[in-house]
């Protein structure tokens, strides 16, 4: 039997690639801390754009307020210090009895300048004039590499 090209090359990539999968892949919150694994410290390069996507876990109840109830943000600051702000789609939201998972698309906003990204998460209910409820989490941060903008 003869295999495709393709065949082979997958081959290839699973024999010489080492996955360890003692590493954590999840940002984690606990409490108001946003646990950012050691290896996911570096988000990007200069002027990504939807590259990488974090995972976030936390628990769903804070003082016993269900937060899967309100809008979820993630407000940052970029390198460059422009503020921007990411809402997070409810596709992105995965809600269980005591957790929540959710997903940051990074965008270019994120990665406009190199250097180090902060931010944190907002859960908020609002009307047209009035906060509601406001719940944040520390601030975490997060590096973009140098890299080239050829036009």
């Amino acid at each position: 039997m003869s295999d495709t090209l393709n065949e082979a090359y997958e081959r290839y990539v699973l024999k010489h690639t080492h996955v360890d999968e003692n590493i954590e892949t999840k940002f984690i919150v606990r409490n108001r801390t946003i646990v950012v694994p050691s290896a996911l410290k570096t988000i990007g390069v200069l002027n990504d754009k939807k590259a990488e996507t974090i995972e976030f876990e936390m628990p769903r109840y804070y003082d016993s307020e269900d937060l899967s109830t309100h809008v979820l943000h993630i407000d940052f600051v970029n390198a460059g210090n422009q503020t921007d702000s990411y809402l997070v789609p409810d596709e992105d939201i995965e809600v269980s009895e005591n957790l929540i998972n959710f997903k940051w698309v990074i965008s270019d906003s994120v990665t406009r300048f190199k250097g180090v990204v902060k931010f944190q998460l907002k859960f908020e209910t609002t009307t047209s004039d009035t906060i509601i409820y406001s719940w944040h989490s520390e601030i975490a941060q997060l590096n973009v590499l140098d890299g080239l903008k050829v036009n």
